[in-house]
């Protein structure tokens, strides 16, 4: 389960909506009960990362594609960039590549194949285009915009009960889950009573429960690989929601947070400063700062009364915004483009 998840099943849905079909080649994993959910047919299958050092896995990943016939490939991932040339270039398909993480070095791509490189934010692209080598052209940006139709309530303090505080994302030094934690021993420290709830998997998963281990906060976070249809259940679940960024763009579910009304706390990244206004619709904060962190934390919790009116400004702004809608079009539009098809 990552916020890769939550956007791959609203892109599948999209390109239903739009007519075509849909198959999802996938690791196995806790996010292919989501996957199931979009009644597209899900195949498990070996995707490699690395293909010089998984040659076998990556010809098998070739075939097993080849198999489906397609006539686009998606890839909603760009360390999977390597092995969508290869497997692009064997098919002579065309293909559309997401990027999803700020861009470090050159993005392996297809000079014939290729289509479009998809980013969630505008302050990727220049990255995209000096340090991936990608043509500007080629750029598409398609921001996050979570589906918010349903009935919504501010959740209710009961007295006595230990406040709740929610993360959300892939478990990697990049989402920044461990100065949440250190945050949390602080906060313990001083006394204050809460619950923290970590939702995701990653490679930094085992570094984080031997740090929640170490600081003996075993009793007050816990990390967990939900499998849910969607977020919207743990959401309604928070009384404060933190989106501990260190670089790159806050995730699908940390939009999907604000706009479900749970007060937010969100790193002061380039790409925050689109959607949160400081002390409005969310709280912005210096990265990397468990100290700054542990102090917003409390703060909240100790004017529920302001907390609740910051979530329910957040909630507007994104219901204002109405962004699901035009995130659907814009996939349809990406793909028919890709397809040399005229959009309807």
């Amino acid at each position: 389960m990552s916020d890769g998840t939550a956007r791959l099943v609203a892109t599948v849905r999209a390109a239903l909506v739009a007519g075509h079909e849909v198959s999802v080649v996938t690791r196995k994993g806790s996010h292919t009960s989501s996957l199931l959910g979009t009644g597209a047919p899900v195949f498990i299958g070996e995707l490699p990362t690395q293909p010089v050092l998984g040659y076998f896995a990556m010809r098998r990943a070739r075939r097993q594609i080849a198999e489906l016939e397609p006539q686009l490939l998606h890839v909603t991932d760009e360390a999977l960039a390597p092995l969508a040339v290869r497997i692009a270039d064997a098919l002579q398909r065309p293909y559309v590549q997401e990027v999803l993480r700020p861009i470090e070095a050159r993005l392996e791509f297809s000079p014939q194949e290729l289509r479009a490189v998809i980013l969630p934010c505008e302050s990727f692209v220049e990255r995209t285009v000096n340090a991936g080598q990608v043509p500007r052209s080629w750029l598409r940006v398609l921001e996050h915009a979570p589906n918010l139709e349903r009935d919504w309530l501010p959740r209710q303090r009961i007295e006595g009960r230990r406040p709740v505080v929610i993360a959300i994302g892939t478990l990697d030094r990049e989402h920044g889950f461990d100065v949440l934690v250190e945050a949390t021993r602080l906060l313990v420290g001083a006394g204050r009573r809460l619950d923290v709830l970590i939702l995701g998997e990653g490679p930094e998963e085992d570094a984080l429960r031997r740090q929640v281990r170490e600081a003996q906060l075993s009793d007050v976070v816990s990390i967990n690989c939900a499998t849910m249809p969607n977020l919207n259940v743990a959401l309604s679940q928070a009384d404060l929601h933190v989106s501990p960024t260190r670089t790159g763009s806050p995730g699908w579910s940390a939009f999907q947070a604000l706009g479900m009304g749970v007060p937010s706390i969100f790193t002061a990244t380039s790409s925050s400063f689109g959607r949160v206004e400081d002390k409005k619709n969310g709280l912005l904060i210096q990265r990397n700062d468990p100290m700054k962190l542990s102090e917003s934390i409390s703060m909240l919790l100790e004017n529920p009364t302001s907390a609740k009116q910051m979530g329910v400004q957040a909630r507007a702004r994104m219901l204002e915004l109405d962004g699901a809608e035009r995130y659907a079009e814009d996939v349809g539009r990406i793909h028919s483009d890709a397809l040399g098809l005229v959009a309807t």
